[in-house]
C-alpha cells in the first residue's frame, strides 16, 4: 500500500517537474551555477524519495530540509522576476512536492495505525 500511495503522491510533482525541464530547454536556458543547484536538488530529492519508499522517515525528513534550503536558494537567486508562465509552473511543482510529502506522512500514519490494504 505504501508504494501505491507514494507513487500516486509523486505523480503531480513528476508531471510538473518534467514540464519545467522542457520549459527551460525551450524558453530559458540555465547557466552552470543554476544547473549545479538543480543537480544538488536532484540528489537530495533522490534521497527523500528513496527513503520515503523504504519507510525511513528520519532520513527522508532530513533530506527534505536540505532540499528545501537548496530549493529556496534557487528560487531566491534565479527565479525572481520570471515570466508569469514559468512562475506559475514553479508554484505547481512546489504544490506537487507538498502532495508527495503529505502522501509520505499519510503512508507513515496508516502503517502506524496498522492499516495494511486499501480494501
Amino acid at each position: 500500500m505504501r508504494y501505491a500511495i507514494l507513487t500516486l503522491g509523486l505523480a503531480p510533482y513528476t508531471y510538473f517537474g518534467v514540464r519545467d525541464v522542457l520549459h527551460h530547454s525551450r524558453h530559458r536556458p540555465t547557466l552552470l551555477p543554476e544547473r549545479l543547484l538543480h543537480l544538488a536538488m536532484g540528489l537530495t530529492l533522490l534521497t527523500v524519495v528513496t527513503h520515503a519508499y523504504q519507510a525511513n522517515r528520519g532520513v527522508a525528513l532530513l533530506g527534505l530540509v536540505v532540499f528545501i534550503v537548496i530549493r529556496a536558494m534557487d528560487e531566491y537567486i534565479y527565479h525572481r522576476g520570471l515570466a508569469a508562465e514559468e512562475s506559475s509552473l514553479h508554484a505547481k511543482t512546489h504544490m506537487g512536492f507538498m502532495i508527495f510529502i503529505v502522501s509520505m506522512l499519510g503512508a507513515d500514519w496508516l502503517e502506524s495505525a496498522g492499516v495494511q490494504t486499501l480494501f
